[in-house]
């Protein structure tokens, strides 16, 4: 692949990566507490197993889900469309983002 093409797709898949992320926030997040949903989500969890009320380690949950995707994604790439490789791998960057973010914004763990 040659430089150009390669920055185009990258450009390409990271716009349509914002475009999921603006579109999931608003589906999934509150205005006063965009992780909302992960708090809720790891009262549930404690309920049935063994986890903090932490909604950075219910992130790592979800995302586990879509790394594993990934994994079967690289060993039979075959398998798989172009659009559901772009999806799981573009919902597991926006996973580890939301982890990144939550991590780095210590007041929101």
């Amino acid at each position: 692949m040659i430089a150009e093409k390669f920055v185009i797709e990258y450009d390409d898949f990271f716009e349509k990566l914002l475009t999921r992320f603006k579109n999931k926030n608003a589906e999934y997040a509150n205005q006063s507490d965009v992780f909302s949903n992960f708090r809720k989500s790891s009262l549930i969890n404690l309920k049935t197993e063994y986890y903090s009320h932490k909604p950075h380690v219910e992130a790592f949950r979800y995302a586990k889900k879509h790394l594993l995707s990934c994994i079967d994604i690289i060993s039979e790439p075959e398998k798989f469309t172009d659009e559901q490789i772009e999806e799981k791998f573009g919902d597991l960057i926006l996973y580890f983002t939301i982890i990144y973010i939550m991590l780095t914004n210590k007041s929101d763990l």
